[in-house]
């Protein structure tokens, strides 16, 4: 559980998983973009890895050409880790006073940024 920054962009590499315990299996809910998927991949592909459990990749929605849909060694999840009736409260939470914040002309709290669409 790592949090996407420059320092950690990528650094779940093949160096990483070269020093895991051999047949351990990766699991990753933090971000996607902080592992290598290539290297991933690779370690999957010769034994170094006995599985990868994923609930965020580094492109989402996971391309549906992606290798790690169909590798048999992934579990590939659809980014439900924060499925929890708590988180999913703070969203409508958050939701209703972003509008209620519009309505009334101020700022939203958490104003959408439509240059990163």
């Amino acid at each position: 559980m790592l949090p996407l920054t420059d320092a950690t962009r990528g650094m779940i590499d093949a160096a990483f998983f070269a020093r895991m315990k051999p047949g351990a299996a990766f699991i990753n809910g933090g971000r996607g973009a902080t592992v290598n998927e290539d290297a991933l991949l690779n370690a999957l592909d010769h034994g170094t890895l006995r599985a990868a459990g994923l609930d965020v990749f580094a492109k989402e929605p996971l391309p549906a050409d992606s290798p790690l849909r169909t590798h048999p060694r992934v579990t590939p999840l659809p980014h439900i880790g924060s499925a929890t009736h708590e988180t999913r409260h703070a969203m409508a939470e958050l939701a209703t006073t972003n509008l209620l914040q519009v309505l009334t002309g101020e700022t939203p709290t958490a104003p959408y940024d439509t240059a990163s669409a």
